[in-house]
């Protein structure tokens, strides 16, 4: 089983063998306010590691009064591991808005009324003004909500996808919700999953998918049949991309609009429902026998003729009894052989939900949960967020290699949260499970290993706090 856990533990073998709130802004200069927001993508340099990578980054651009010259100052950025130059060059990310869309289930408070803004969105690869409502609530943070689309007739989506400029008297064409040329799906809408049950493997982990993003050409002919009888769809009114916090994005085909696939409750309910012709997306998961980090092999096939974008960012899977998925695995290998282009195969980093289960085992299968989970573990969802922000803000203070560590205090702030362990049940926890690594490895613990391990707790429990705070969620024992 590979872990971070035991590689951190790997670290103390050898030395002993040898020896804050989302949506928040900066402030515009005196005397000035944001008229608009410029959300793009930048090539520039990692901020660890060396070489360039994606930035999506906003600007806000501000009107003043007293006759000061307007101006745009960097509003927030976030850094992508998507390298923009070189060998790895990948086509840059879609542009969004970091603002939380709506009000409604969200954790703003006394929400007031901050006028109106302007956000530029790729929306069918041509860039939209679009007008929200700006709310502000009481902890300062920013919510924005009933948008209003103007399409400038402007292509994005390139290499170049910085917007048009910008005038808020004149913002373009007004037209309805914008359709867009992919079809977005949001595999983390609570709102579009089944009731009918698939056998869980019961002594194996949900997990959390951190962030999905993935495009999926459609090549196949309308009229093709389907990819089999094995799926059972479910027809969903609308997909959110959480991860952008963006309003829904309408699909191509009108009456489908977005849906789920359940992997192989076909058997339950009579047969195939929801399926449309137009849109037939089938996604499978595969442990890579890991707890966290890059965790599944995920493959995924438009049966479609429409190419479908894929989104999610805190998406519950399930395991599926070992057994069950029999016809699911002959189906995925099937696929990965004749689909050929409408096929795409990615890794997908995950994190382990339930702490005293086990981990999964290398390659068992996963499904997207219900509805249920999905809003059960939100508080796992905004932890990862979270996580995110203060890694970018470079507020995080590895003490080991930086990308285990953040693997590593994500997964732990997760289990904190979910079995509420004090700062001296932390450290007994996070002990004893690298101890059972070592175990596992065939490697003999030693008084040094331990004293090691027990003396990163202070500064690690101190990060998980600073996490947990930053997404909102209580610290046990505070």
């Amino acid at each position: 089983m590979r872990t971070h856990q035991i590689a951190l533990a790997l670290v103390f073998i050898g030395a002993t063998a040898g020896t804050t709130a989302q949506d928040k802004e900066p402030a515009p200069p005196a005397g000035c306010t944001y008229t608009a927001y410029h959300a793009f993508t930048e090539c520039k340099a990692a901020s660890k590691g060396g070489g360039n990578v994606w930035w999506i980054v906003t600007d806000g651009l501000y009107a003043c009064q007293g006759g000061k010259a307007p101006g745009r100052q960097r509003v927030h950025e976030q850094e992508t591991a998507l390298a923009c130059d070189g060998k790895n060059k990948v086509k840059a990310p879609q542009p969004q808005t970091h603002y939380t869309v709506g009000l409604a289930g969200g954790n703003c408070q006394a929400p007031a009324k901050d006028g109106e803004i302007f956000i530029q969105e790729c929306i069918g690869n041509i860039w939209y003004n679009v007008k929200y409502l700006r709310y502000r609530c009481l902890d300062g943070s920013v919510r924005i909500d009933a948008p209003r689309y103007y399409s400038t007739g402007k292509p994005c989506g390139g290499d170049d996808s910085k917007p048009p400029e910008l005038d808020p008297a004149n913002p373009g064409t007004e037209t309805a919700a914008p359709t867009a040329s992919n079809t977005s799906l949001d595999l983390a809408d609570p709102g579009s999953f089944p009731t009918a049950p698939v056998a869980r493997q019961t002594d194996t982990q949900l997990m959390m998918i951190d962030q999905l993003d993935l495009n999926v050409p459609g090549t196949r002919a309308a009229s093709a049949d389907p990819l089999g009888m094995t799926f059972r769809g479910v027809l969903a009114s609308a997909w959110r991309l959480l991860a952008g916090g963006r309003a829904p994005v309408a699909a191509s085909d009108a009456g489908a609009r977005g849906f789920w696939l359940d992997p192989i409750g076909s058997h339950v309910g009579g047969g195939l429902q929801g399926v449309t012709r137009a849109s037939r997306v089938h996604a499978y998961l595969t442990s890579l026998g890991t707890s966290q980090g890059e965790a599944f092999d995920m493959v995924v096939v438009n049966d479609g003729t429409t190419p479908v974008r894929i989104g999610g960012d805190g998406v519950v899977v399930e395991p599926i009894k070992k057994g069950a998925e029999k016809t699911l695995r002959a189906e995925m290998q099937k696929v990965s052989t004749t689909r050929g282009a409408s096929v795409v195969s990615s890794k997908a980093n995950a994190y382990c939900l339930e702490f005293k289960l086990k981990p999964p085992d290398q390659g068992l299968m996963f499904h997207v949960a219900d509805g249920e989970a999905q809003q059960k573990y939100a508080p796992a969802r905004e932890i990862l967020r979270a996580s995110r922000r203060l890694q970018a803000a470079n507020q995080l203070a590895p003490d080991s290699d930086p990308a285990e560590y953040f693997v590593s205090i994500r997964q732990w702030a997760i289990w904190v949260n979910e079995q509420r362990f004090t700062q001296p049940q932390y450290r007994g926890a996070f002990v004893e499970r690298i101890k059972k690594d070592v175990a596992a490895m065939g490697k003999k613990w030693t008084k040094e290993i331990e004293n090691g391990l027990t003396a990163l707790t202070p500064h690690r429990w101190d990060e998980i706090v600073k996490i947990l705070r930053a997404a909102g969620q209580p610290v046990p024992g505070a």
